[in-house]
């Protein structure tokens, strides 16, 4: 995994003067040997680069510069994409037929898998959800084609926790023979409801879902009807991004409706991120001990292999622990005008977007 890993987008390359100093300001003043450097930070609206003079490819890059917007509605994208505002750009799973249409073939469409998932985290330093049954129960209740259908408009595909169709990934048969990972039946909103009555929750448990804002409106409506199901009254608490992020952080939910984007689709680091004790983004705080042995074995094995098998084997403990219920996969669309040249779209939104090779036709 070591290469993978060095090789990813968040590797950046900095000046040792600057890491020696203490006082260098990382979050704001980026430095690097990338073939742009920033110009302009518009906050919220856009970011603006020119071309690294001293990059160390010769004659690249081919563009003088880069502007690139921020623009977290959907709509807001759709409308730039339509008017030719921005050249390159994602397309929301509920819009992209109709800006093809609108576009036509003046742009190039492209659709693929993507490490993009939608999640549900517990907060299980509170009860119900430290009970291993009322965990088992909510993801009895999520119904994944549903949330196919409805969250992703039919842009997604079932999956456990690694990418659908990658090296590394159980078969979709494998995944739905993991309790609650199977299609639901007439039953499963009724044994989810037993799970419920044997850990004492009462109908009509009061849930506060965390959203975050302009991202998981649609998400966290959908979870609440899933809830409902079982008896549980939900209510949306939506704030902006760095609130979120910083509630999320320091444990301030019940229940968060979230979505992951990763860069690499490698056990080590998927594992190394939300899985396993300690990790960043396991905001369950969920493991085991069997989880964590099998994640050191594979990450050990140098046979490919092998290791297939020992991956295989970390799914199967893994998933049932429910550290995060996996809603779907993405599916990502992007538009690419024609006259944008030498760009390949990427399974990760995070890796091939240095523009190197990048140039545009008259």
């Amino acid at each position: 995994s070591m290469l993978p890993i060095l090789g990813q987008g968040w590797m950046a390359i900095y000046a040792q003067k600057d890491i020696a100093n203490d006082k260098f300001d990382w979050k704001n003043k980026a430095n690097g040997t990338g073939p742009y450097r920033d110009m302009k930070y518009e906050r919220g609206v856009k970011v603006t680069m020119e071309r690294n003079k001293e990059y160390h490819v010769k004659d690249r890059p081919y563009l003088d510069g880069l502007d690139i917007y921020l623009m977290p509605q959907e709509a807001s994208r759709d409308a730039a994409l339509q008017a030719g505002q921005v050249q390159l750009g994602g397309m929301g799973a509920g819009s992209a037929e109709a800006l093809k249409k609108a576009i036509g073939d003046k742009a190039v469409y492209n659709k693929r898998s993507s490490l993009g998932f939608n999640v549900l985290n517990f907060n299980t330093s509170k009860a119900p959800w430290n009970d291993e049954r009322v965990r088992r129960a909510v993801n009895l209740a999520i119904n994944r084609e549903e949330a196919i259908s409805i969250v992703s408009k039919g842009q997604g595909v079932v999956g456990g926790y690694l990418l659908p169709g990658g090296d590394w990934a159980l078969p979709e048969a494998d995944i739905r023979k993991i309790p609650g990972y199977e299609q639901q039946g007439p039953n499963s909103v009724g044994d989810a409801k037993k799970l419920l009555d044997a850990a004492g929750v009462k109908d009509g448990l009061a849930v506060t879902l965390l959203i975050r804002q302009a991202f998981y409106e649609d998400l966290g409506l959908f979870t609440a009807d899933q809830l409902a199901k079982v008896g549980m009254k939900s209510k949306q608490d939506s704030v902006e991004t760095a609130v979120a992020y910083d509630r999320i952080n320091k444990r301030d939910f019940d229940l968060v409706p979230w979505g992951h984007g990763v860069s690499l689709d490698d056990p080590d680091a998927l594992w190394a991120e939300f899985y396993i004790k300690g990790a960043p983004r396991n905001y369950s705080e969920l493991s085991t001990p069997e989880i964590e042995a099998a994640f050191l074995k594979q990450s050990v094995e140098l046979d490919t292999a092998k290791r297939k098998e020992l991956v295989n084997d970390l799914q199967k403990v893994s998933l049932p622990a429910l550290g995060k219920v996996i809603y779907s996969w993405s599916l990502a669309q992007t538009a690419v005008y024609k006259q944008v040249q030498g760009y390949i779209p990427h399974v990760a939104s995070y890796n091939n977007t240095k523009f190197q090779d990048v140039w545009l036709n008259a």
